[in-house]
């Protein structure tokens, strides 16, 4: 190959590159479930059934029940770390399964300095399934993935009337 055709494909590799890295930033979290009760840490992929649900209990078939505590999809909610105003028209891709126990955004997230919170809810009620700890405080750049390290979801082994 000429070093002409090489530069060519240097660049046009590069360009493909960045095109796809998006116009933001990124955030990766990883999370465990801790039982208030017992003080028992639980992994999610192996806490979780075939659709993603984590769980304290599972059926015959291996589905979750909701004898105590479970936990659909988890989500990360963004404030300015400034004014404690939520992230005005939050991008797509800030959710998951449970079970997946860790999760990276999209390049897509607005520079800035953000108060991040993951949070556990079951999206056919919106209702919040786990206790989050306080949020982190973030700079987010363009081009940059975020660590959020390992975030404690607390649950109740006794779930509570909604």
């Amino acid at each position: 190959m000429s070093a002409v055709a090489r530069g060519l494909f240097v660049c046009g590799f590069l360009a493909c590159l960045g095109g796809c890295l998006g116009e933001g930033g990124a955030v990766n979290v990883r999370w465990r479930i801790a039982e208030r009760e017992t003080g028992r840490v639980d992994d999610p992929r192996d806490d979780s059934d075939a659709a993603g649900v984590c769980c304290k209990y599972f059926d015959s078939g291996r589905a979750c029940t909701k004898a105590a505590w479970h936990i659909t999809r988890v989500q990360l909610l963004f404030a300015d770390a400034d004014t404690g105003a939520p992230l005005a028209d939050p991008p797509g891709g800030l959710d998951a399964p449970c079970g997946k126990r860790e999760f990276t955004t999209p390049f897509s997230l607005p520079s800035g300095n953000y108060d991040i919170t993951l949070r556990a809810y079951d999206p056919t009620t919106d209702a919040t399934q786990a206790q989050s700890p306080l949020p982190e405080e973030r700079s987010i750049h363009r081009a940059e993935i975020v660590n959020l390290d390992i975030v404690e979801l607390s649950v109740s082994l006794f779930p509570t009337a909604p």
